[in-house]
């Protein structure tokens, strides 16, 4: 059936004209069935992703910021045991005092006569030049040396050290040796420490590498009795 879209009239499928009105039913208008398109719904997940991404992010570079600030900060080392003092006695171009027995560790079996301290910034190391001597009838097969650095001058208020230096049969052609311990300082390329205006204490050991060392609440930052630092870059 056919319907008029004039007067609603139901004709024959092959009518060509309504049989009320006589309105033509060939010109018959289809007109478009609209659809309204559905709201896109709101997707979460992206920002969820991004803004745990961040947070990480933000942790890291905290943590980061963090570690640099606690390494340019002054660490206790292992604590001193009981020694007699070594003499030091530097040239001209250092200040020569004896250290006091309160902050330097030695074996009392040798003495060391520091020549010079220098921290290499090209090399990352430093060396401790000196003079060993063995006053007793044994020659000790070890030999350790460690120095903590201070920057008196400046707005530093901490110290820094590297791990002992271990110096094997020194001895091995006579009571006294020539000798240059040589070790890396870690804080050659951090920030918060200074570049120059360091002063060194020098101690040594026959027992351990530990035994050589003076703790940090201990440590004398005066610069009087301790040698100046010559610094390569």
């Amino acid at each position: 059936m056919k319907t008029c879209q004039r007067c609603n009239t139901n004709n024959l499928v092959d009518a060509a004209f309504c049989a009320n009105c006589g309105f033509s039913l060939k010109r018959q208008i289809i007109r478009p069935i609209n659809k309204t398109p559905k709201a896109k719904k709101f997707n979460w997940i992206p920002y969820a992703v991004g803004a745990s991404v961040l947070f990480v992010c933000l942790a890291v570079f905290v943590t980061f910021v963090s570690s640099i600030i606690k390494s340019a900060r002054n660490q206790p080392n292992a604590p001193a045991t009981s020694g007699t003092p070594t003499i030091y006695k530097g040239n001209a171009a250092y200040v020569a005092n004896t250290i006091p027995t309160a902050y330097t560790q030695a074996a009392s079996s040798i003495s060391f006569d520091v020549e010079s301290v220098t921290l290499n910034y090209k090399t990352r190391n430093m060396e401790i030049r000196g003079k060993l001597r063995n006053t007793e009838a044994t020659k000790p097969q070890k030999v350790w040396v460690w120095a903590y650095f201070f920057a008196p001058n400046t707005e530093h208020t901490g110290s820094w050290s590297g791990l002992p230096i271990e110096l094997s049969n020194p001895f091995v052609s006579g009571d006294e040796a020539n000798v240059t311990a040589t070790g890396h300082f870690h804080w050659w390329d951090n920030s918060f420490t200074p570049k120059s205006g360091y002063y060194a204490r020098v101690s040594t050991s026959t027992q351990s590498g530990e035994a050589a060392q003076v703790d940090s609440a201990q440590r004398n930052k005066n610069a009087a009795g301790a040698y100046k630092v010559r610094i390569d870059q």
